[in-house]
């Protein structure tokens, strides 16, 4: 038995393996699926194409700096909550933590719904919306996390295992039997190409839906507290994670650019769904959707390790109900877990008046970020002798750019959606007084700022 067991705590036995199953299965999701049509439809042309992605990839590379950096200085569970709660303080640190639990919460729900939805098209004889199957799969999977953090992980290393497969099948596919389809015969059926001032608008537009594709980069340093050996693991796990991330969302872009005309992919709503119709004939639209599910089941295995890691951080830190700091003997903070299946579950009992919520809870994660990229320069100013097994390479350049690049996404989605920014803010107000009730809670809690956890049986 690790140390980290011994006293009650997260165990800390994850190795480079789930590091890069976490990056890579955590990554690669819809976005790819979907992407590709609403790049195309922006920049229909095959060089600022392919620009865009290199960009974003080169984008995610430097985020990946700062994020390891932050992630082997202050190796603990939950990721954002803990870098905004030393570089920023508390509160900030609570409306993090709080509003990143409730995403994945939120995100967990919508995604059951959604894979109900996709197995009523698979086999009809299931409804479209089935509470108790959606109940079901909730519970099923929150009882594969209550095993233990290996079985929880072992699932998500088999998920990713199977995807990584699935792709390389389908870029060697496209590109062996591609024929001639990606030379544009329909250039009259282009959209014009923008230029000047809409070029760049243009391709900010179609950068924000590839880094939406990217959206995972960070997810390894949730599990920073359970990295056997993190000052090196971590970083291994980030940037081969996402280098892999990057080198398949190319070769499926090339892939799709030799297997179908600029003209189909331009607006496609599934892009990559096209190439496997062509590839497959009748058979594409079942093999699509199972694709799509298994997809989706992955995230809700991750959406719950994330949220139940999230708030076990903060009850450590006496902003959540100290009983979240309950760990038991395989590694899985089992209160933790069981306050996330609840709102999961509350989600799906009152989906379709949550859609707002959910929307403006996706909104913090922009917001989280701008506080990682600020973070590592407060820290770096507020406690230059803080132990950093890695170090942001480039820095401050290449966290200034990212930080840059992270405020003028949330203006753009501020720009964008102002129902979303009222929600949101409305919940940022909410926070105080729930920072506040915290705070008095655990108040006279022996021990609530400390960093154990009490063993369950």
């Amino acid at each position: 038995m690790s140390s980290a067991s011994s006293r009650g705590g997260l165990l800390r036995v994850l190795g480079l393996i789930t590091g890069l199953a976490i990056t890579f299965g955590g990554i690669v999701s819809l976005g790819i699926l979907r992407a590709p049509g609403e790049v195309a439809a922006q920049l229909p042309d095959p060089w600022w194409y392919m620009a865009t992605w290199i960009a974003a990839g080169v984008f995610v590379l430097f985020s990946t700096a700062s994020a390891a950096e932050l992630a082997t200085a202050l190796p603990r569970a939950g990721a954002y909550y803990v870098y905004a709660h030393r570089s920023l303080g508390p509160f900030v640190g609570f409306v993090s933590g709080w509003t990143d639990w409730l995403n994945w919460c939120g995100a967990t729900a919508m995604t059951i719904v959604v894979i109900n939805e996709y197995l009523h098209l698979l086999t009809p004889a299931i409804p479209k919306y089935s509470l108790p199957l959606c109940l079901a799969i909730a519970v099923s999977f929150a009882l594969i996390q209550w095993r233990g953090v290996k079985w929880g992980t072992g699932v998500h290393n088999a998920a990713s295992m199977i995807k990584a497969v699935v792709f390389a099948v389908l870029i060697i596919a496209c590109s062996v039997l591609a024929g001639g389809g990606g030379a544009e015969s329909e250039a009259a059926a282009l959209p014009a190409m923008p230029a000047g001032w809409a070029l760049v608008m243009a391709f900010i537009v179609a950068l924000r839906g590839v880094l939406y594709a990217y959206d995972g980069w960070v997810f390894t340093a949730y599990f920073s507290e359970e990295m056997a050996n993190p000052g090196r693991t971590i970083p291994r796990s980030m940037f081969v994670g996402v280098g892999i991330v990057i080198a398949v969302y190319l070769l499926i872009n090339i892939a799709l650019l030799r297997m179908l005309p600029m003209s189909e992919i331009v607006g496609a709503e599934l892009a990559v769904g096209r190439a496997v119709e062509t590839l497959l004939g009748p058979l594409a639209e079942t093999v699509i959707t199972a694709f799509l599910t298994g997809f989706l089941i992955v995230g809700i295995n991750l959406g719950y390790m994330f949220a139940a890691r999230v708030i076990y951080a903060m009850s450590t830190d006496g902003l959540f109900f100290r009983q979240c700091r309950r760990v038991n003997r395989g590694g899985t903070p089992t209160a933790a877990l069981v306050a996330s299946l609840s709102v999961t579950i509350v989600f799906l009992l009152f989906s379709g008046s949550f859609v707002r919520l959910v929307e403006a809870l996706a909104f913090f994660t922009v917001v989280n970020y701008a506080i990682l990229f600020l973070s590592v320069f407060l820290l770096r100013r507020k406690e230059p002798d803080l132990p950093r097994p890695y170090r942001a390479w480039g820095y401050p350049w290449t966290t200034a750019l990212t930080l840059a690049g992270a405020v003028a996404f949330l203006a753009g989605n501020i720009a964008g959606g102002t129902a979303v920014s009222l929600t949101a803010l409305g919940v940022v107000v909410l926070s105080y007084p729930l920072y506040l009730l915290f705070r008095r809670i655990n108040k006279r809690s022996s021990g609530s700022s400390g960093g154990t956890s009490e063993m369950q049986a």
